[in-house]
């Protein structure tokens, strides 16, 4: 059986982890309005997100947030979502029109 190049393993590695942490982050902003939960106890706005210099992830998540909350958690679009959560994790650009692809 082929072995994978250790580059390509930590390359998947950090995409696999990537595409967790923005999964993770639209799971737990689910009851909120225009504010995303990093943490349990860390919670960005808008005006936040701006004073850490962050403003380009928080709104890239929070266009995810709001797609999905549309979608009502239909089977077929959460498959689409995380393969958009993955390309987004793979993107150096933050921001993808999600809403007009769909």
């Amino acid at each position: 059986m082929p072995c994978l190049p250790f580059l390509n393993q930590v390359g998947l590695l950090k995409s696999t982890c990537r595409e967790t942490f923005i999964l993770d982050i639209l799971y737990f902003s689910l009851p909120y309005d225009d504010k995303l939960l990093y943490l349990k106890d860390y919670i960005s706005d808008n005006k936040h997100s701006c004073l850490t210099k962050l403003m380009e992830l928080y709104q890239a998540i929070l266009q995810f947030v709001r797609w999905y909350k549309k979608l009502k958690k239909e089977n077929e679009a959460f498959v689409k979502f995380k393969s958009l959560a993955l390309a987004l994790a793979k993107s150096d650009s933050m921001y993808i029109d999600v809403l007009e692809d769909m």
